[in-house]
């Protein structure tokens, strides 16, 4: 779901969809159609409660 969620996040800060789309598709739980992140790329630093 993260390398899902950054991608789209890339996609957004590329311009090549907005951040209305964006908020829109995820809260509808739509299909964000975008290219995932390597997990390599990716790790958990720190956990809150």
């Amino acid at each position: 779901m993260v390398r899902a969620i950054v991608g789209a996040m890339i996609k957004v800060a590329s311009g090549n969809l907005t951040k209305e789309e964006f908020i829109t598709k995820f809260k509808n739980g739509d299909e964000i159609k975008i290219q995932y992140v390597p997990a390599k790329a990716l790790f958990l630093s720190k956990v809150t409660y």
